[in-house]
């Protein structure tokens, strides 16, 4: 960037004149503040004073009730938010165990289903019972259509001649 010179001055000559009137002028004196007269205070009677006692009494009673009645209901609101919190602080606590309850109640289902499925049955019936499965010459179909009921017979072969 280029310095440009523009060849301005400046007359100082102008500001001494200026500064010259001022130093010569005397500063200003401040008027002094106007003197008020006082007033003559009368002297405030019995009656007065008492009667400015009660008002100030009165006073005095109202602000100290108005704060009691504000104190109370601040206390009101604490304990009421006090129990407000003890008792959002259960239902969190119970709908906690209800959740627990609800999934332990899904994993015994899932168990029992699991001891109860045909597959199951079958395993613990062959294995450990020592069952099997019927042959289609070992089934027999009774008919009932004809009569309903049972008829035993004096046959050799009958329940009552087994143990006899």
């Amino acid at each position: 960037m280029a310095a440009t010179n523009y060849n301005v001055g400046y007359d100082f000559d102008a500001f001494e004149e200026h500064a010259l009137s001022h130093a010569n002028t005397a500063p200003k004196k401040e008027p002094a503040p106007a003197v008020r007269p006082l007033k003559k205070v009368k002297p405030k009677t019995r009656r007065q004073q008492q009667q400015e006692s009660r008002v100030s009494f009165r006073r005095g009673v109202k602000i100290f009730v108005i704060a009691a009645v504000l104190l109370s209901v601040l206390c009101m609101q604490i304990g009421v938010g006090a129990r407000k919190y003890e008792i959002n602080r259960r239902i969190t606590e119970v709908e906690n165990e209800i959740n627990i309850a609800k999934s332990e109640n899904v994993r015994l289902n899932s168990v029992l289903s699991n001891y109860v499925s045909i597959s199951e049955v079958d395993e613990y019936a062959t294995k450990i019972l020592g069952m099997r499965k019927l042959e289609n010459y070992q089934i027999e179909y009774i008919d009932l259509s004809e009569e309903e009921g049972v008829i035993y017979s004096e046959e050799e072969n009958s329940f009552w001649n087994i143990f006899g």
